[in-house]
């Protein structure tokens, strides 16, 4: 099924959409990049991965320097869609969404020794004596390890004649020696690494079950998105809201290093990718959880434009499913030879019976429920041999009645063998 018109946009899983408490973004956040921190644990090499890689509802790894968040299905669709699911039927679904999309800007590397390219940066946040940076204009955090997290970052509408992204992050792990950094300004340069963040149009392929929804494929290589206002016509101010979750992300990243250019995890593969999903993460949970459209209250006071690109319909494709078994020919083979089986193994059962006798005759002796274990070693081999060496006598003995569920008291009788009359 085509062009079903449904509804897309920055959004949360139904849970944290409808919930007036998480409305801040560092909640969304936690919620939506837990598969893929999981995922840095149990796999120590990320280059054996194969990207695009997804994680969970919507985060996407485009490449080791490159992360996106995918607009998802708005939770009233998806419920529109769940409700025609069953435990046997499932929804692959289709749509070209647009993303939130942070990559690292290597152009730092080669310009970090030139003032004019700081001059783009700390110029719009008007920090006028920029060889000697003022900490409070920044983000600062104490990673407990000698170290520091810096982040500096602005949302705004770039300058004209500036050749950067409207929206760009810079985050520096500075080395401090007894809590006092040796030069602030020369360590936050050094160290600094140059995070851009903008909307791109996306693909997406979601599998929808009755009670889940998940990414299955994804990639962002189309187009940018015109209208980049979700994030640069508001304050976002991650400084007030994501500090903690920076030191509490990224502190694993630092080393016990004290060289300037040392204070990276060289070896951790996973680095630059953990760094971009995270700024990503920000961007996107800020945006979506108390800018969006699960916001009302802030979401209805914001530019049409930018409404339309937190909230819209787009056409996308429906495919159903049903789970069935696999018309693999072992399968038919088992389901050709069961019955043969069975009916052999019937046939040996009974026809061992007539030769599992004790004493004369074809006779079975079926063992009551209620017979004393111990009284039964009397007939140890008597069911091979066929015969028995003296009589067998059994006692009933009664026991004192239960009681069953229902209150009424249930008699019950011991039965106990031996070669004694009694």
């Amino acid at each position: 099924m085509s062009n079903t018109g449904g509804e897309y946009g920055m959004t949360a899983p139904d849970g944290l959409s409808n919930n007036w408490i998480f409305k801040f973004g560092p909640t969304y956040m936690t919620n939506a990049t837990t598969p893929f921190l999981l995922a840095t644990v149990k796999n120590n090499n990320f280059s054996a991965v194969a990207v695009p890689q997804v994680y969970g509802l919507n985060v996407l790894s485009l490449s080791n320097t490159s992360s996106a968040y995918l607009d998802t299905p708005m939770p009233s669709y998806m419920q529109s869609l769940q409700t025609q699911l069953d435990e046997t039927k499932y929804f692959i679904l289709k749509a070209q969404v647009h993303g939130t999309v942070t990559s690292y800007n290597d152009s730092i590397e080669t310009d970090r020794n030139d003032p004019g390219f700081w001059d783009q940066f700390y110029g719009p946040l008007n920090l006028t004596d920029q060889r000697n940076l003022d900490q409070s204009k920044f983000y600062v955090g104490n990673l407990q390890s000698n170290k520091l997290i810096v982040l500096l970052s602005s949302n705004l509408h770039k300058d004209p004649g500036s050749n950067i992204d409207n929206s760009w992050s810079i985050i520096s792990f500075i080395p401090v020696m007894s809590g006092v950094t040796a030069n602030f300004t020369a360590d936050f340069e050094a160290n600094a690494m140059l995070f851009n963040t903008h909307r791109r149009v996306c693909e997406g392929t979601w599998n929808v079950t009755m009670n889940s929804i998940k990414l299955l494929q994804g990639d962002c290589n189309i187009s940018s998105v015109p209208h980049q206002g979700v994030f640069t016509d508001f304050n976002l101010d991650f400084y007030n809201y994501y500090g903690s979750t920076l030191v509490e992300y990224l502190a694993p990243l630092s080393t016990d290093k004290t060289e300037r250019k040392e204070v990276y995890v060289k070896s951790n593969s996973w680095r630059m990718s953990i760094f971009t999903t995270v700024v990503a993460g920000m961007y996107w949970s800020r945006s979506t959880a108390f800018m969006g459209y699960d916001n009302p209250s802030i979401f209805g006071n914001r530019p049409q434009e930018v409404q339309d690109e937190i909230y819209y319909h787009l056409s996308d494709t429906l495919l159903s499913a049903r789970l069935t078994l696999m018309p693999d020919w072992k399968l038919y083979f088992v389901l050709a030879v069961f019955p043969v089986l069975t009916t052999f193994i019937f046939l040996v059962n009974l026809t061992m019976s007539f030769f599992s006798h004790i004493d004369g005759g074809n006779f079975i002796i079926a063992l009551l429920g209620g017979v004393e274990k111990e009284s039964l070693k009397i007939f140890d081999g008597a069911s091979f041999s066929g015969v028995l060496q003296k009589p067998v006598f059994m006692q009933v003995k009664p026991l004192r009645s239960k009681m069953n569920a229902e209150g009424h008291e249930v008699p019950q009788n011991q039965y106990i063998f031996s070669t004694n009359k009694q």
